[in-house]
C-alpha cells in the first residue's frame, strides 16, 4: 500500500505497523521496500502504533491485519475504531480489509 500510495500521490509518507519482524525482512530482501523518512516500518502492534499517532494527523488509515482468516479480535474494539477515528483529519477515510468468508466484497471503506 505505501508504494501504491507514493505511486499515485508522490511525495506521501507512510507509517506502517507490522507486528512479525520476519514480514518486514522478507519485504526488503525479496521486495526490495527500502524504508526511511517518507516510509516509516515501525515493529508493533498497530493498536499500540495507533495509540502512538497525534489526533488528526492523517489523511488515511487503512486496516490489513489477520490473525489466520480473521482479523486480531483487538482491532475490531470501540476503542480501537476510536483511536483510528481520532487520528483521521476530518473527513478523512478509513479502508478496512475484511476476510467474511462468503460472497461480497472483502475490501469495505467508511
Amino acid at each position: 500500500m505505501p508504494t501504491y500510495l507514493d505511486t499515485v500521490r508522490p511525495g506521501s509518507t507512510s507509517v506502517v505497523s507490522e507486528i512479525d519482524p520476519g514480514v518486514i525482512e522478507i519485504d526488503r530482501e525479496r521486495l526490495g521496500v527500502a524504508t526511511g523518512e517518507r516510509l516509516q516500518v515501525r515493529v508493533e502492534d498497530a493498536r499500540l502504533g495507533l495509540r502512538r499517532l497525534a489526533d488528526d494527523s492523517r489523511d488515511l488509515v487503512v486496516g490489513d491485519a489477520f490473525g489466520g482468516v480473521s482479523v486480531p479480535w483487538h482491532l475490531t474494539t470501540r476503542e480501537a475504531l476510536a483511536d483510528v477515528g481520532r487520528t483521521l483529519r476530518p473527513g478523512r477515510p478509513q479502508a478496512v480489509h475484511r476476510a467474511n468468508g462468503g460472497e461480497g466484497s472483502s475490501c469495505r471503506g467508511r
